[in-house]
């Protein structure tokens, strides 16, 4: 695999690894989108508040102008147009003054006298009104501020650039507008009618208390996000860097943090299960007929470790196949090149269990560390053990007539101590018993137990089934197995598990370093 960091059992850790990366990423921009979102909003809030002081100036001063005017509503436009001109000059606000008697636009103080209809009269005293276009002038979109007393009544137009410009603030797609009535004002002074469009984002209004209109400021939230990006760029990068920083020490501490499973996964990959073998010599004459192969544990950082402590889970989440399979090649790598040194038919036994016999592959892996041996023939043993109950069915069936085919023979490892033992003497052609260490260490000291010895060691006589007699410690144990015609002994007695290098040294096939 060009990567071998995607490899299958590599994932979960990926994953992880991913996941913590991806995590830490979209926790920290989320929480920078939030403050430049609260910094943004505070701003917009600041800005309308400092844009409805500076319109309620200009209003205040344009209504300064239309009271020092309204007297002279009452008086022809010849004698009181050149106090008009004088009234504008001196507003710094103000673009027109015009004076209205009984409902009509009589004194204009750019076109002196004029005839034209007062559309803002009305019962008010005061009055705000936006005009997209005015007969007063060419220029469109004034603010008008209408004031009256009785049938006599001033107009001043406002330029709305006076209006419009507080409204700017720095931010990109802002809207901010001015409502005044049913028409609305915008960031570039053109009057709308109708309410302004709601943006998906932040919308805050702000009534003046001085006049009748209202402030609106508002951005949507595409504003903040290039905010964010153009402001906080620096940030962002150093989060992604974390980010990324966060997944690769997940990814190198994964070990240390792995499950039970994952950890047998490890050792798996990094082929610390290493085969030990013990010999099993014949009883009568104490000459070496075979070895059992056992599995342990060379852990990287706890040494060796007992298989108790780890093949029950290995038999529960199924990984015991991949482990025998691997158990299997390191014996057929190391023992195959000396095959025609090895005693003649000599015995290779391992343990298989429920798992094993689920699936056909069992099958092909003898088959191959048979053939491995084909210049000095040997023979395979497999001990069934009894922590799961073998369930006979079609494919068990096909199981074991294919493996007897090829001539691997069958044992029951531990029998006796289970319930299984008998049920698998009915079901299976079992070619050997292997008796159980706890009866073989109480001989001489417990008549039940020699008792049990004898009648298993009978039963297998009378079906025709070799016995193997484990954990066999002292002399006295061996005369009491061969009188009674155990056919293989295996045990500390006649030496404890080797590393196949140790066995090899031990057979006088390899040399001693």
């Amino acid at each position: 695999m060009v990567f071998p960091f995607l490899r299958s059992s590599n994932m979960p850790r990926l994953l992880a690894s991913l996941l913590c990366c991806a995590t830490l990423i979209l926790i920290s921009l989320a929480t920078l989108y939030w403050q430049t979102w609260s910094m943004t909003r505070q701003q917009a809030q600041t800005a309308a508040e400092r844009a409805i002081t500076q319109i309620d100036s200009a209003l205040s001063h344009s209504t300064q102008a239309a009271r020092a005017a309204l007297p002279l509503a009452s008086r022809p436009c010849r004698e009181v147009a050149r106090e008009l001109r004088v009234l504008v000059a001196t507003s710094p606000y103000v673009r027109s003054i015009n004076l209205s008697r009984n409902g009509r636009l009589y004194c204009s103080s750019i076109f002196d006298e004029i005839d034209l209809e007062d559309r803002l009269q009305d019962d008010r005293h005061e009055r705000l009104r936006l005009e997209a276009v005015t007969r007063l002038g060419r220029k469109p979109s004034l603010l008008f501020y209408h004031l009256s007393e009785g049938s006599n009544a001033v107009v001043v137009a406002i330029n709305p650039y006076h209006l419009s410009k507080p409204l700017q603030w720095r931010l990109a797609g802002a809207h901010s507008w001015v409502q005044i009535g049913e028409q609305w004002l915008d960031l570039r002074g053109k009057v709308h009618d109708g309410q302004p469009p709601r943006l998906r984002g932040f919308n805050y209004r702000l009534d003046s208390a001085a006049f009748n209109y209202s402030l609106n400021q508002g951005f949507p939230l595409s504003a903040v996000l290039t905010t964010t990006l153009q402001k906080q760029s620096t940030i962002i990068l150093l989060i992604l860097l974390l980010g990324g920083l966060a997944g690769l020490a997940t990814y190198r501490w994964w070990s240390h943090i792995s499950t039970p499973t994952q950890e047998l996964r490890r050792a798996i990959i990094k082929q610390e299960f290493i085969p030990y073998l013990q010999p099993i010599v014949v009883s009568q004459s104490g000459q070496l007929h075979g070895c059992e192969v056992l599995m342990r544990w060379q852990h990287h950082s706890q040494g060796l470790i007992r298989p108790d402590l780890f093949i029950p889970l290995a038999e529960e989440s199924g990984l015991i196949i991949l482990m025998t399979q691997t158990l299997m090649q390191q014996v057929r790598l190391q023992f195959a090149p000396h095959a025609a040194a090895l005693p003649p038919r000599f015995h290779f036994s391992f343990n298989i269990c429920a798992r094993h016999c689920q699936q056909l592959s069992l099958v092909d892996d003898c088959r191959t560390f048979l053939a491995a041996f084909a210049a000095n023939e040997v023979t395979l043993v497999l001990e069934l053990t009894e922590r799961e109950l073998i369930t006979p069915n079609q494919l068990t069936g096909q199981l074991f007539d294919e493996l007897r085919q090829m001539g691997v023979r069958i044992g029951l490892d531990d029998f006796g101590t289970g319930h299984s033992s008998l049920t698998y003497l009915q079901q299976f052609h079992v070619d050997y018993l292997k008796i159980d260490q706890s009866f073989v260490a109480m001989i001489g000291t417990n008549a039940l137990s020699r008792h049990i010895l004898d009648s298993t060691i009978n039963l297998a006589t009378r079906l025709g089934l070799k016995t193997i007699a484990e954990g066999v410690e002292t002399r006295e144990q061996a005369d009491f197995l061969t009188e009674r015609h155990v056919d293989y002994l295996q045990g500390y007695l006649y030496g404890r598990p080797l590393t196949p290098q140790q066995f090899l040294q031990r057979l006088n096939i390899i040399s001693t370093p």
